[in-house]
């Protein structure tokens, strides 16, 4: 049975990044367009304090300009620097400079930067906490935690981070297509799913009208996003 959703997800690949490459240049820049202006009238986009938010390729919806626009806000940005293992951190950028050709070709943080979104449950409240951190794990640090106040915290497992309110953080996620339930159709590399299965904020996938389906094939492992905005509206899913 996985053999065969794994068969069926990959010919699901193969198909929406061919259908993305056959767009024009202009349809491409005018659906971005579209995407760019409905994304800041989303009310998950204004509550935002901090965007998490991938480098766009070129076959996906462009993020350039909502990066741009975030930073001009004041919000606090950080996008994926991949590690091994199919993992990843989400490092805070302060300017579009801040990005260079990393792996894969995708735009990364620079190797200078290195605060982290971090992600932190207490068994006690059972509830995440998110802070920025400036030091290696199990270390020290100065952070900037979500509450708005610089105080020490202890990296990854220490327990004096600052808590988040869910629609505070926003993740903006990549996918070659969604469905109706938020499942996501990623590039077989796990990377989102690994991050997202503690994330405690909002999850916005962005695509092309045509790749939101009305269902996918899923595997147990594979996290559903909140909702879907497409150059034609915003999608509300069943969610996590």
């Amino acid at each position: 049975m996985e053999a065969l959703i794994s068969e069926k997800k990959q010919r699901l690949r193969e198909s929406f990044k061919q259908k993305r490459k056959a767009l024009s240049a202009a349809e491409k820049r005018e659906r971005d367009r579209k995407i760019f202006s409905l994304l800041q009238d989303c009310e998950a986009f204004k509550r935002a304090k901090t965007l998490l938010i991938y480098c766009s390729t070129p076959l996906e919806p462009d993020t350039g300009e909502i990066i741009g626009l975030s930073l001009r806000l004041k919000k606090h940005v950080a996008v994926p620097r991949t590690k091994e293992k199919g993992d990843m951190d989400f490092v805070f950028i302060n300017s579009l400079s801040d990005l260079r050709e990393g792996r894969y070709g995708i735009p990364e943080p620079t190797a200078e930067l290195r605060k982290i979104f971090l992600k932190e449950k207490t068994d006690r409240e059972k509830q995440d906490r998110n802070c920025i951190d400036t030091a290696d794990a199990g270390g020290e640090a100065d952070v900037f935690c979500e509450n708005g106040r610089e105080k020490n915290c202890r990296s990854k497992s220490g327990s004096n981070a600052g808590d988040c309110r869910r629609a505070d953080v926003l993740c903006v996620v990549p996918g070659l297509c969604f469905d109706k339930s938020g499942s996501r159709i990623g590039y077989g590399g796990g990377y989102y799913d690994r991050f997202l299965k503690d994330f405690c904020g909002v999850v916005m996938g962005l695509c092309y009208d045509e790749c939101f389906l009305e269902s996918i094939p899923r595997d147990g492992h594979d996290i559903s996003v909140d909702l879907v905005l497409t150059e034609t509206g915003l999608k509300k899913a069943d969610g996590r």
